[in-house]
């Protein structure tokens, strides 16, 4: 298994076995693009429907048609993605809810697994 890992962050990941992996940045960060389909608003409150698209650069590396390869990505990026079921077992984004392991001050320094939709 190959990663890409599309976040500015090293990923660290403690396997089952307790052997550490480190993921290292690409170098290119997965934003998603945004489009607002529509909007109204009401008592003055403006409120907007927000539809996510995945950039070419992202589209690119998964067109390569390489199994192995798994795009790593921010939780929020993720989910938003969840929609585009092509991209299932695809895109994982790394565990820093249960599976998170932090230090004494509560930051997240690796995680146990990674989350796929």
């Amino acid at each position: 298994m190959r990663f890409v890992n599309l976040t500015p962050h090293e990923i660290t990941v403690v396997k089952s076995d307790g052997d550490v992996v480190k993921i290292p940045p690409s170098g290119m960060v997965l934003r998603l693009e945004e489009e607002d389909v529509e909007s109204w608003e009401e008592d003055g409150f403006r409120f907007v429907r927000r539809r996510f698209g995945l950039p070419q650069v992202a589209q690119t590396i998964l067109d390569s048609n390489d199994e192995d390869l798994v795009l790593i990505v921010s939780l929020p990026t993720l989910l938003s993605l969840k929609d585009h079921t092509y991209l299932r077992g695809r895109v994982a984004a790394p565990d820093t809810g249960s599976g998170a392991i932090r230090d004494e001050k509560g930051q997240v320094v690796a995680t146990t697994r990674l989350i796929m939709l």
